[in-house]
């Protein structure tokens, strides 16, 4: 199934998380075109819709979401993966959740990063070859320069405030 996307005619969105841009005058061929998206940071799949000079970034899941899930209950509700492959936009992986209904699916699949972000720089061993290091007297800052992140990382390792479970 495939619908077509309200603030945008010229795509439409398959129940499969599939984008295309539609025939018309946009068009010189007149063929229906799927358009491949591009990964966030965090992995999600977005695409841009452009009308004259004027471009839309549309993360997919939020496009899968609205139209075949229906509207967003409340602006506190988020699209939630329910495998937890942010590339998985199929409708049946897709559903409107709220934040703690988030969290609660990325601890039951095992991704969730409690405050740690997946692209920093820092993982677990290298947090506690840190705290070895501060224990030792090493200051903050010559870590920081040795692990390539800014010395507030550092002292917010000393303090727990992050990567307290390392």
């Amino acid at each position: 199934m495939e619908k077509i996307v309200p603030w945008f005619k010229t795509y439409s969105v398959s129940h499969t998380g599939h984008v295309y841009s539609l025939p018309g005058p946009h068009r010189r061929k007149g063929k229906r075109r799927m358009i491949g998206g591009t990964n966030s940071p965090g992995g999600h799949v977005f695409v841009r819709f452009s009308r004259g000079n004027r471009t839309q970034k549309n993360y997919v899941h939020r496009l899968v979401a609205k139209l075949f899930v229906g509207d967003q209950p409340s602006p506190q509700h988020e699209v939630r993966h329910l495998d937890g492959n942010p590339q998985n936009n199929h409708v049946r992986n897709i559903r409107w959740g709220t934040r703690l209904e988030n969290i609660n699916d990325a601890k039951r699949h095992g991704t969730y990063y409690s405050g740690i972000e997946k692209t920093s720089k820092l993982d677990r061993k290298k947090a506690r070859d840190i705290k070895g290091l501060l224990a030792v007297g090493v200051p903050a800052p010559e870590i920081a320069q040795l692990y390539g992140v800014h010395p507030t990382t550092i002292c917010d390792i000393k303090s727990r405030g992050a990567w307290a479970t390392a």
